[in-house]
């Protein structure tokens, strides 16, 4: 808005030379000329208060403390919405203004740096909390929001936020024109913050509108024997597979982002106490990989009279490169180095459905005998393992 020049206001002393007003004798012959002089000046500060109260509430909508939030899908760029077709001074205006990427949760807000428009990442937790919790409301569907920073003015609509002094973040339950004036009573608490987690009023953590932040956690039980191991009898085979058995279950409704495996491995020291010469030495992993059994199908089971059992191997599909292309293999072992080591798989849960998952921890290649005793040979293959799935997701 620009501020044309305008006639100065006369002043009394103006008045009082012009028309001679000390003379008392002139008083009612000028009358009439003195009304006119100070409609004059009293139109001249009218329109001085019009300019300057619009002077104001420019600069009101720039340093009020309210920012715009968009809500689309994408990372922002200057090239698609809502800047791709930003003027420059429209660019000025929307400085702050908040943008939060429904596709990935990430809250983004313009600025300026070196002479250059861009989006930038916010780091707030507390801001990106609160924008992730507004997305799933329908009033959102417009694409954008308010956000205020400071104690609101209406206008404000049901479903813009308020992040106060104190740290809280409210939410606007009444809506308000500009003609109406601000109510604490308008707000309500959005969230609390408990432990650096995000909370619902119900008690409920919740990430988006996608529903419950959940996390799932099954683990193979015992820390135990895992590789192969040597049947003594050779029927079927001299070798078998020793694996570990994971039962993952995953409820109705739930949506997983991310499900990775935790192998913790340590090598065995195998020592022989029979005669006439004891045999020692290290067991540990070699190519061990993750597997999906198949539990739509039956396995036979073999017995014999001694109730000595011989089960089929089970029906299992690999996981491809869960533990890398060749599963994974512990260094070997010696006196100096021999730790406890854990490893996270892939993420997995493109592998995983609704309902029960078996995941099976096992070798990838059969055992071939070597110029050894068979049960050194299997030994020198194993060693103690336990496994735990971690699943994250939504629950609706």
């Amino acid at each position: 808005m620009q501020i044309q020049d305008k006639t100065a206001p006369i002043s009394i002393e103006d008045l009082l030379q012009r028309y001679k007003l000390e003379d008392v004798e002139n008083i009612q012959t000028n009358v009439s000329s003195v009304k006119s002089e100070l409609q004059i000046v009293d139109n001249e500060l009218q329109n001085f208060k019009t300019v300057t109260l619009g002077l104001l509430g420019e600069i009101e909508e720039q340093i009020d403390g309210k920012v715009v939030t968009w809500f689309l899908s994408g990372e922002p760029t200057l090239n698609n919405q809502p800047a791709v077709g930003w003027t420059t001074e429209e660019k000025e205006s929307h400085l702050n203004d908040l943008y939060f990427d429904k596709s990935t949760g990430y809250v983004y807000y313009f600025a300026k740096e070196s002479g250059v428009y861009k989006w930038i990442k916010t780091q707030d937790q507390d801001i990106a909390s609160a924008m992730s919790i507004a997305s799933s409301a329908q009033d959102t569907a417009d694409g954008k929001r308010r956000v205020f920073l400071t104690t609101p003015t209406p206008p404000y609509d049901k479903g813009d936020l308020w992040k106060s002094s104190d740290g809280n973040l409210y939410s606007c339950k009444t809506a308000k024109t500009k003609s109406q004036s601000y109510s604490a009573n308008d707000w309500e608490k959005a969230i609390t913050k408990l432990q650096g987690e995000v909370f619902i009023s119900t008690g409920e953590q919740m990430v988006g509108g996608s529903g419950v932040l959940s996390v799932l956690q099954f683990n193979s039980g015992d820390f135990d024997l895992c590789g192969h191991k040597h049947i003594p009898m050779g029927y079927p085979k001299l070798f078998e597979k020793k694996p570990l058995t994971i039962s993952v279950h995953i409820p109705e409704n739930f949506t997983i982002i991310e499900a990775k495996i935790v192998l913790h491995h340590a090598p065995v020291y195998w020592v022989y106490e029979g005669s006439p010469t004891p045999d020692e030495g290290y067991g540990w992993a070699k190519k061990i990989c993750a597997y999906k059994q198949n539990i739509t199908t039956y396995t036979p089971v073999y017995y014999m009279e001694s109730d000595i059992w011989y089960p089929d191997p089970m029906d299992v599909t690999e996981i491809i490169g869960a533990f890398g292309p060749n599963g994974y293999t512990s260094p070997e072992p010696t006196i100096l180095s021999h730790d406890l080591v854990s490893i996270a798989s892939a993420n997995i849960k493109d592998s995983l459905n609704i309902g029960l998952n078996v995941l099976k921890i096992q070798p990838k290649d059969e055992l071939t005998f070597a110029n050894e005793m068979e049960y050194i040979t299997a030994f020198k293959n194993c060693s103690y393992c336990y496994a735990v799935v971690n699943i994250v997701g939504y629950k609706k």
